[in-house]
């Protein structure tokens, strides 16, 4: 319960996981820090994603911006043009 009530709304809606545990997993492997080239990696993730032939857009977008919160935790800026790059590509 004190994880959940001290989360944003915003990450919530994201975390679609039924347990404690599986949310404390979730977001320790989403917010801890990461070597450089675990950076490069996700950043050059983001920049190539597509959308799937069976994915909804709204789970598209929510892909990309999670991406980008991930890569803004680990310090990297992405801009709001970057990502509206990504998901219309």
């Amino acid at each position: 319960f004190i994880i959940i009530s001290s989360l944003d709304d915003k990450i919530l809606r994201r975390v679609k996981l039924e347990t404690s545990r599986e949310i404390w997993k979730s977001l320790t492997n989403r917010y801890e820090g990461k070597d450089a080239h675990g950076i490069n990696f996700a950043r050059k993730k983001f920049f190539i994603s597509k959308q799937e032939s069976n994915e909804s857009v709204e789970n598209f977008i929510d892909k990309v911006i999670n991406m980008r919160e991930e890569l803004e935790v680990s310090g990297c800026t992405i801009t709001d043009e970057d990502t509206i790059m990504t998901i219309i590509q």
